[in-house]
């Protein structure tokens, strides 16, 4: 990154792991894990709103701090690489972290609750959420077919749609 001219951000130290656990070693590693979450979403919102692209690479070090990067990296909605020496390429991987917001969970529960829709109300649903139809798609909480001139032909509400859409309704 740093020989094609990519800034290289290296967070702040967080409490790691301890050669001597003790309760208080525990709390700590767990607090850390979690501020150094926080740093990494507020630093890449601060860099996106300057004008920055952001990546984030959770390749290597302790796994619960690789969960952490990689979560704050979908969570800032920013692309997520993987370095992997099985492959030549970097691997970067598809948005898998997205919140609905209020029309992309009122189109969720319709497709919820009509499972077999007319053409004329799908028509009808891609107008009137057009938007809403591109990113739901594009975080995989629904999926569509279409037909040769674009058209949606069969929508429907996938696993990972419904179970976010039953989380957002139970609270």
């Amino acid at each position: 990154m740093k020989e094609n001219n990519y800034k290289v951000y290296i967070t702040k130290e967080f409490p790691g792991y301890f050669l001597n656990y003790t309760g208080k070693n525990l709390e700590e590693f767990k607090t850390g894990v979690s501020d150094m979450m926080d740093h990494l979403i507020v630093l890449a919102k601060k860099k996106k709103s300057e004008g920055y692209k952001v990546y984030f690479n959770p390749t290597g070090g302790f796994k619960a701090r690789v969960i952490a990067c990689s979560l704050a990296g979908f969570m800032s909605y920013c692309e997520v690489y993987y370095l992997n020496e099985e492959f030549d390429d970097l691997v970067i991987f598809p948005p898998l972290f997205y919140l609905p917001k209020a029309k992309e969970i009122e189109l969720l529960k319709i497709l919820k609750e009509q499972n077999e829709l007319s053409k004329n109300n799908i028509d009808e649903l891609a107008k009137k959420y057009s938007e809403e139809f591109e990113r739901l798609k594009n975080f995989g909480f629904i999926d569509h077919q279409t037909s040769d001139d674009q058209d949606f032909n069969k929508v429907r509400i996938t696993s990972r749609g419904l179970a976010i859409l039953t989380d957002l309704l139970n609270k």
